[in-house]
């Protein structure tokens, strides 16, 4: 059985969330009982708001990137980039909208800790790769 390209983008990404649910999770329940201690129930709605639509706008960029690299086809960059802004404007909107009920920058925080995240795992891996491959020259 065959499976279609962009099941093969999905599955990557999905491998790539995955591997990173656990730092998340540590992240997640740090920064909302940290906000929480300190600013109550609007800091924990507000890291859960955007925890939610951080990750959701993490994973359609993990989704997004491969699709593209497989399928080649770099017209969808645009209209995947606008997509992407539209989900990290929501909680923006929300926030403002709702001011006595989330902290904006706890949200801004929060959305992009993913990525953070991401980067610091990739750094960390690579570094790994590096020395390994460092030992078995030497």
């Amino acid at each position: 059985m065959t499976v279609s390209k962009p099941t093969d983008a999905s599955a990557f990404a999905a491998t790539i969330f995955r591997a990173l649910a656990v730092y998340w999770g540590i992240a997640f329940v740090g920064l909302g009982g940290l906000f929480g201690f300190f600013w109550g129930l609007p800091g924990i709605y507000s890291t859960i708001l955007g925890t939610i639509f951080g990750l959701g706008g993490f994973y359609q960029l993990m989704r997004d990137q491969a699709t593209i690299l497989t399928t080649k086809n770099q017209k969808l960059i645009f209209i995947q980039y606008i997509r992407r802004l539209v989900m990290y404007a929501i909680p923006i909107g929300i926030a403002l909208k709702f001011s006595g009920y989330f902290k904006f920058w706890i949200i801004l925080i929060c959305l992009f800790t993913g990525q953070f995240i991401f980067i610091l795992y990739e750094l960390i891996m690579n570094l790994r790769h590096y020395k390994k491959r460092m030992a078995n020259r030497g």
